[in-house]
């Protein structure tokens, strides 16, 4: 009897932790803006055509699951950032421009790449939450991977998962 309730019971945990698993996120791809990122779901898209510090305007994508919010921004410089001066500054813009919209505290600023183009991942806290901004310059393109998820001593996997999956679908041509 005891043996027939132990699989009872285990064959139950079976079918519990099949229902837990985690939903397939969905592999998001823009041929036109050159990339491809993955969400929990589908991202409300915006165009901003406002000249800005990053170009003629950005496209965002932007979706909240789980109390974590996800946004990919791009946008298109009028030429090419292509001096290692230029690259750091406008690196540094980026993250000076989240502090100031912001209005919370330095957690973190490190230096990062994705593929050899030049990036920076910046970690700011503001109450209970925790903004984490990844921005990389790619010639002509500013991309900026932002997440908000409640304070933590660590990024979330989730997270991480959105952050880790962003890739260029071609290498860009040099002008």
């Amino acid at each position: 009897m005891l043996k027939k309730l132990e699989l009872i019971a285990l064959f139950s945990l079976v079918l519990l932790a099949g229902g837990f698993r985690q939903a397939e996120w969905l592999k998001f791809k823009s041929t036109e803006e050159n990339f491809t990122v993955s969400f929990p779901s589908e991202p409300r898209q915006e165009w901003t055509r406002v000249r800005g510090p990053f170009g003629n305007g950005h496209h965002i994508y932007k979706i909240e699951n789980n109390g974590i919010t996800y946004t990919v921004s791009n946008s298109v410089f009028e030429k090419a950032v292509t001096e290692p001066k230029d690259i750091k500054r406008t690196l540094d813009f980026a993250r000076d421009l989240l502090l100031t919209l912001s209005t919370g505290k330095l957690l973190s600023d490190e230096d990062l790449s994705l593929d050899e183009f030049s990036g920076r991942q910046v970690r700011v806290e503001k109450g209970k939450k925790v903004w984490t901004l990844r921005a990389y310059v790619v010639r002509e393109r500013m991309y900026q991977l932002m997440t908000t998820e409640p304070k933590g001593n660590e990024q979330s996997p989730e997270a991480a998962k959105f952050f880790e999956s962003f890739k260029l679908l071609t290498r860009p041509q040099q002008a």
